[in-house]
């Protein structure tokens, strides 16, 4: 089969293990996941511990429909931002309610200052981070509400 590609990496003593295999989905306490996969199903609530906190970040979301209502696993869909107050962005695809795909917030925001690039592509550094949220403070963007199976599961 899948032939993991691991790294280790040190971020203030913890480590991050970033894989394309399954197998720490059982170890780990929180997982983020980011494919280009369609699969709905692709990631179970049984290939994940017990206590987990599990963010997919993909669109459409990998996380089954066995993770809603789980009792002992905590589990949304992440990559929204909140826009400003009576915003919309009306187009297929959009996920309404007033909020925008993250990375469609972050082209915004580096627009509305005058970049005319992405801090999405390349290494990321943590000045573009925190000028990210500079920016979303100052033009009124903040944290989308997280979802699971397109219901509100924390506003």
């Amino acid at each position: 089969g899948n032939t993991a590609v691991k790294e280790i990496l040190t971020l203030g003593g913890e480590f991050i293990d970033i894989s394309t295999d399954f197998g720490p989905l059982k170890e780990s306490g929180i997982i983020v996941v980011a494919t280009s996969s369609g699969d709905v199903n692709l990631i179970r609530p049984d290939m994940v511990k017990s206590g987990a906190i599990v963010c997919c970040t993909s669109a459409p979301s990998n996380l089954h429909a066995d993770f809603a209502g789980h009792k002992t696993i905590f589990s949304f869909d992440g990559g929204l931002a909140r826009l400003p107050e009576n915003s919309a962005i009306r187009f297929v695809g959009m996920p309404g309610d007033g909020m925008s795909y993250g990375c469609l917030a972050e082209t915004l925001l580096l627009g509305f200052d005058g970049y005319n690039h992405s801090f999405a592509k390349g290494a990321l550094a943590p000045a573009q981070v925190y000028r990210t949220l500079e920016l979303a403070a100052q033009h009124g963007f903040s944290l989308g509400s997280l979802y699971l199976n397109g219901r509100v599961v924390l506003n």
